[in-house]
C-alpha cells in the first residue's frame, strides 16, 4: 500500500512538517515545537531531528539530547543526528564522547560543514590547535562563508608569526 496511513493523513503530516521547518528557519523555535506536537502520534526520524534543532535553539540541552537519542534509535547511522549529539556532548564538556560522535558522523558524510565545524571546535577545546586547523581548513574548502573557521585560522597564523620570547 503506497499510503499506509491514508492519503489525507500523509499530506497533512507533510504540510505540518513543512510548517515546522519554516518556523525553524525563522528561528521561531516554540512555534516549530507546537507544529511538531500535533504530530506526536506520527513520530519518525524527521520529527525527532526537527524537535532536536528547535530545542537547541531554545538552549534546552536535556530535551535536545532526548530528541537526538530518539532520532538515533530510528537510524543509528544518521550523520545529522550524530553531529547534533556531538555538539550537545561538547557543550556538556564531554569532549572525548563528542569527538567520537563527530568522527563517526564525518566517516558517514565527510563533506558536512557543520560536522567539520564541530570537530574543529572540539579539538580547539582540547587544545589540539593543529588538528583543529585541519578541520577548519577542510571546512573552508567546502563552505567559504564559515567566518568562525576563518577567524580561527587567521588568529593561528598571526600567533605563529609572532616572535618567541627569549626568556
Amino acid at each position: 500500500m503506497l499510503f499506509p496511513m491514508g492519503f489525507k493523513t500523509f499530506f497533512l503530516k507533510r504540510k505540518t512538517l513543512k510548517k515546522a521547518a519554516r518556523a525553524l528557519e525563522k528561528l521561531e523555535y516554540q512555534e516549530c515545537l507546537e507544529f511538531l506536537q500535533s504530530l506526536s502520534m506520527e513520530e519518525d526520524l524527521t520529527v525527532h531531528l526537527l524537535r532536536a534543532m528547535a530545542y537547541r535553539g531554545k538552549h534546552e540541552l536535556a530535551e535536545d539530547m532526548e530528541a537526538v537519542e530518539k532520532a538515533l534509535t530510528e537510524d543509528s547511522e544518521n550523520s545529522i543526528a550524530l553531529t547534533l549529539k556531538g555538539q550537545i556532548l561538547r557543550k556538556l564538556g564531554k569532549l572525548a564522547e563528542s569527538k567520537a560522535c563527530l568522527h563517526k558522523s564525518n566517516e558517514l558524510d565527510s563533506e558536512n560543514a557543520e560536522t567539520l565545524y564541530q570537530l574543529g571546535q572540539t579539538y580547539l577545546e582540547l587544545n589540539d590547535l593543529d588538528r583543529s586547523a585541519l578541520y577548519f581548513e577542510h571546512l573552508l574548502r567546502i563552505d567559504q562563508k564559515m567566518w568562525q573557521a576563518r577567524m580561527f585560522l587567521a588568529t593561528e597564523v598571526f600567533l605563529k608569526n609572532q616572535p618567541q620570547d627569549a626568556s
